[in-house]
């Protein structure tokens, strides 16, 4: 999701003006003004003085009992925390503007509470509140607004898998939009959708040609925000097609113009592009560089529980390359934690969520370095019996589990000399072929016999739990020949089969 999280700044339309927080109200008008006031300051990316302009507003039109101009000032609020991707705080914002009594109901607060939730990995309820604009949108009369609308529902039906249903809404905003001269840039936006809708169908031909044509938009343009948000699709396509030399070229263009932007959760998504596509290429040192730079980041509210699966599984890679297999051990642990709560987490995170999560992080490790303070003072005054046993029991144990990490390093080393780089191209085109498998399909089956959890399948491809589990049918059904049906659902069947298929393929390459 990070790839793609940043392009709500486009709608949030900044002015140009800067005035102090402090001149007071002198008419009528001064919550209005307040509201104005906390979008220039938002201009200016200085979030304390935007949203102390606009709680001054909030608080002001509650106590003139003015509804509509609460609305107003709490849409405004929302837009501070979306531009600092402060996501689960802004639907906090938007929700309790949606529950007030108003005449006049502010039917953009349904479409950026449509933007956070798909940002929070929310995709149905995405549809459900860009639908609910629509809506509004409709019973307004508000026919340009009603075409805004179709861009986020192309959007959201990407993110759970509804390809030709993003497809349709995408298609139909562009030909709209291609009737208007005047909107050049938002036809610039649907095209980067295509794009990066068709790469997550596994349609790279296209992608990259729905790409390119955002890319030559936004340079015409000189939007630099567009122009990086193109590049960063452009790299992360590549990558899934596996040309990670085009991945890295696209990712350090990339990382020039993120710098221009100077925004540490887009310069962040830059680097990430770099790592995936140096890891991809073997380049471990290099790779490691960027890992050291963001290393110091993993604390900060945008390093999202979705980063954070990325950095460790990026690192694990990188480590295990580079020889150290105890660094390696680590991000695989943290990896697993991430994937273990990433859903619960994603769903609800905000800048003061993420403080606390940190700090509960730190607490934890404070009490266990007690208790293990603790726990070798009670073993000094064990008597010997009782030591002795102690000390035999681990014993038993550290024999058992060294035991047991000399088997794992043989199959190991079994398996990564059966995987070389030769032996997997070839073994990967003869799977495809026997079984007529996408590149999606056999990604998918590849993982299954990785052992790799189902959550961190899901972000590796981009999609809900929902999506992947109806893959694995799909998948299970193609290998079994048989119709889909969730009586074929079973991961020892799959990984049983690739087994099989290991030991002939070896047969056939020995011949």
């Amino acid at each position: 999701m990070q790839k793609i999280g940043f392009f709500l700044l486009l709608f949030l339309g900044f002015s140009q003006n800067y005035f102090s927080i402090n001149k007071p109200a002198q008419d009528k008008d001064e919550i209005q003004k307040l509201i104005d006031q906390s979008k220039r300051f938002l201009e200016q990316r200085n979030k304390l003085n935007a949203l102390l302009s606009v709680n001054k507003a909030i608080n002001l039109s509650k106590t003139k009992k003015n509804a509509d101009q609460q609305i107003l000032a709490l849409n405004q609020k929302g837009k501070v925390h979306m531009a600092f991707r402060e996501f689960g705080e802004a639907v906090k914002v938007f929700e309790s503007a949606i529950k007030l009594p108003s005449s006049n109901k502010n039917c953009e607060i349904f479409n950026n509470l449509g933007v956070c939730k798909f940002n929070l990995g929310k995709g149905y309820e995405s549809i459900q509140a860009c639908l609910q604009a629509k809506k509004c949108y409709e019973e307004s009369k508000e026919v340009a607004k009603v075409n805004s609308t179709l861009y986020m529902l192309g959007w959201s039906h990407a993110y759970v898998g509804e390809y030709d249903k993003a497809s349709y809404y995408f298609l139909k905003q562009l030909e709209i939009l291609k009737k208007d001269t005047a909107q050049v840039l938002n036809k610039g936006k649907v095209y980067r959708g295509l794009g990066i809708n068709a790469s997550m169908k596994g349609d790279f031909k296209s992608s990259i040609h729905y790409l390119n044509q955002a890319l030559n938009i936004s340079n015409s343009k000189k939007d630099i925000v567009g122009t990086f948000e193109n590049l960063s699709a452009l790299s992360s396509s590549y990558a899934q097609m596996k040309d990670f030399d085009n991945a890295f070229k696209y990712s350090e263009k990339g990382l020039i113009e993120a710098n221009k932007i100077n925004d540490e959760a887009v310069i962040l998504e830059a680097k990430m592009n770099a790592i995936t596509a140096l890891v991809g290429l073997k380049k471990f040192d290099k790779a490691s560089t960027f890992i050291i730079e963001i290393s110091k980041d993993t604390a900060k509210y945008y390093f999202v529980p979705t980063f954070k699966v990325q950095y460790y599984q990026n690192n694990s890679l990188i480590q295990e390359g580079l020889g150290n297999y105890k660094d390696a051990l680590y991000s695989q642990k943290r990896l697993k934690q991430y994937n273990d709560s990433i859903i619960s987490v994603n769903n609800t995170i905000g800048i003061s969520q993420l403080k606390d999560q940190y700090n509960f992080e730190k607490d934890q490790n404070t009490i266990l370095a007690q208790k293990t303070e603790l726990g070798k003072q009670a073993i000094k005054l064990k008597n010997n019996i009782i030591l002795t046993i102690i000390i035999s029991s681990v014993a038993i144990i550290c024999l058992v589990i060294f035991a047991f990490s000399i088997y794992l390093k043989r199959e190991k080393r079994k398996r990564l000399d059966l995987l070389s780089l030769k032996f997997k191209d070839g073994f990967n085109e003869y799977l495809k072929t026997k079984y007529d498998l996408t590149q999606q399909q056999l990604e998918l089956w590849l993982k299954i016999v990785e052992g790799v959890e189902e959550v961190q399948i899901a972000v590796s491809f981009f999609k809900s739990a929902e999506t992947i589990n109806r893959w694995r049918r799909q998948l299970y059904a193609k290998l079994n020949s048989v119709e889909e049906t969730d009586k074929h659902y079973t991961k020892p069947k799959a990984i049983i089969l690739y087994n099989k298929e290991v030991d002939l393929f070896k047969e056939l390459s020995n011949r």
